[in-house]
């Protein structure tokens, strides 16, 4: 059974190069948008999401022409406020494309999704900014509801064998992107400082996750969101050191361990792992999962005896 695929969005960016790695696997891959693309690999409806009639007319135009078994919800609305200048106007409007619409739609796919020979699936769009960014107040609300949405919906549909997961992106090298952040730009230069691993995506590299969501490699995954952002979800990686009563304090970022290095360390040679901790007391410590303020103040409390 050939599988057809709805995506959303895809006139652009991550939605363009979803459709293209489907079409390439295999897939009837449809593709929504207000404007098609010069070059679509499938059908493409033209629609606009934040218009709820427009929506409702072509959406039930594809459920009648296709069975839709697979759905990667990825239109969505992004713009920056804080919560200084965000008004009700566009948190509104956020909600109509980023949630509205995305409920509107995967109803009307629904019966499709249920009759999908091994299970339909549903893939949501996301963004590493539900854990946390400055100046996008109605972008993230919507955007962290929808990692609810994803886990309430896989409870809702798992007696239909349909799976629901998410992906949450980092930045992505698309044309929007590239614009506002140029080559050699502060703009850029304070993007890349927040991702481990000093890079923006490729969008084939959102789309491959989105891919294996979506195949039967992925039938046991349900209800999870996977960051897809180089790291840029768990903290940044530069190195730092500071000083604190003589020792010299490393830190890898705000989730790596910690060493401190001391003018005590050259006894460390004299103690085995075998010997009691109360007597190794080793200034060359690894610390595990305690930011640095809790382990200056844990080596404070132990320092005056015996080392």
């Amino acid at each position: 059974m050939t599988k057809t695929t709805l995506v959303t969005g895809a006139n652009r960016g991550i939605g363009l190069a979803t459709a293209q790695l489907l079409a390439d696997q295999g897939h009837e891959v449809l593709g929504t948008g207000r404007t098609a693309p010069d070059a679509f690999p499938g059908t493409f409806y033209e629609v606009d999401f934040a218009d709820a009639e427009n929506l409702a007319a072509v959406g039930a135009e594809i459920a009648e022409r296709h069975t839709v078994t697979g759905l990667v919800n990825n239109a969505g609305l992004s713009q920056a406020r804080s919560i200084d200048t965000v008004t009700m106007e566009d948190m509104d409007a956020h909600y109509q494309v980023n949630l509205r619409a995305l409920v509107q739609l995967t109803q009307m796919m629904l019966p499709g999704l249920r009759a999908a020979e091994g299970g339909g699936r549903i893939v949501n769009i996301a963004s590493r900014v539900v854990v946390g960014r400055a100046v996008r107040t109605p972008y993230v609300a919507t955007k962290a509801a929808l990692v609810g949405l994803t886990r309430s919906w896989a409870l809702d549909l798992a007696a239909d064998n349909i799976t629901v997961n998410c992906i949450a992106p980092g930045p992505v090298a698309t044309k929007l992107f590239k614009g506002n952040h140029p080559d050699g730009s502060k703009e850029l230069e304070s993007v890349l400082a927040s991702i481990p691993l000093r890079r923006v995506a490729d969008p084939m590299e959102i789309a491959g996750p989105i891919a294996f969501l979506l195949s039967p490699a992925a039938s046991y995954v349900n209800g999870q969101t996977l960051y897809v952002c180089g790291g840029g979800s768990i903290g940044r990686r530069e190195q730092t050191q500071r000083k604190h009563r003589g020792c010299t304090i490393s830190t890898g970022g705000t989730r790596s361990p910690v060493t401190f290095f001391g003018p005590f360390s050259r006894r460390r040679r004299r103690f085995s792992a075998a010997d009691d901790e109360a007597r190794r007391r080793r200034l060359d410590l690894v610390v595990h999962g305690l930011e640095p303020l809790a382990v200056i103040v844990a080596v404070a409390g132990v320092a005056p005896h015996g080392i």
